[in-house]
């Protein structure tokens, strides 16, 4: 998927046929592999999740200083360099809930993040 669908017009605006176009193909074709578009959501959002940590770092790494200010400062830039990343998370909530299917995509044993223990 053309990853600038999401801050063009928001994730909640986004359509599977317009992922589809994106991506070069027919809604039909996408119906193969998605039954609707929350099931595209958590893939990109677990891709997220397996960049931004890569980029935190890079960042803390940069401070000459860590006080809590700069570190804060490196999160917040980290963040704010993914808008799509945090739209998904905004919505990653009601997707859940709309598909089973989340666990698929979850962050792998290798992230640097804890699963959830919640059931």
């Amino acid at each position: 998927m053309r990853r600038a669908l999401g801050p063009e017009r928001g994730i909640r605006q986004i359509t599977l046929a317009d992922i589809g176009e994106a991506a070069g193909m027919h809604k039909s074709a996408m119906l193969r592999y998605f039954e609707t578009r929350d099931e595209v959501f958590p893939r990109l959002t677990a891709d997220g999740w397996r960049e931004w940590p890569a980029a935190l770092r890079a960042g803390l790494g940069e401070l000459a200083a860590p006080t809590p200010s700069a570190v804060a400062g490196a999160f917040a830039s980290a963040l704010a360099a993914r808008g799509l990343f945090c739209d998904l998370l905004a919505q990653a909530p009601p997707n859940l809930s709309a598909t089973s299917r989340w666990t698929r995509y979850a962050p792998s044993s290798s992230s640097p993040w804890p699963r959830s223990t919640r059931s």
